[in-house]
């Protein structure tokens, strides 16, 4: 048996480089909640340990309110997959897309 992993995986920087090189624009501020628009949330993933920052708290608490289209890869944003607990503000899918194993959250 190896060491335990890491608990931060150094994943945002190559995946915001592969953004770039696919041409994904960046937006140049966040969205506007609405209900004509549906929003994937692929923001964090699986083991996430921490709540959301304040700018995606705010962010996932106003598209709650607007009653914002909502789907999720994994699990939703600002939830502990183990638990199936918030661990503060959360993105609240109504639809969420496992890939791989099922998830208790």
């Amino acid at each position: 048996m190896g060491p335990p992993p890491p608990p931060h995986r150094p994943l945002p920087a190559p995946h915001l480089q592969y953004r770039e090189k696919l041409g994904v624009p960046r937006l140049p501020q966040p969205p506007t909640p609405g209900r004509d628009q549906l929003w994937v949330d692929a923001l964090f993933g699986l083991a996430q340990s921490r709540p959301l920052p304040a700018p995606l708290a705010a962010l996932a608490h106003g598209a709650r309110l607007a009653g914002q289209w909502v789907w999720a890869v994994d699990v939703p944003s600002g939830l502990d997959d183990r638990h199936g607990r918030p661990l503060g503000a959360c993105f609240h899918s109504q639809r969420t897309f496992c890939l791989g194993l099922y998830r208790r959250g």
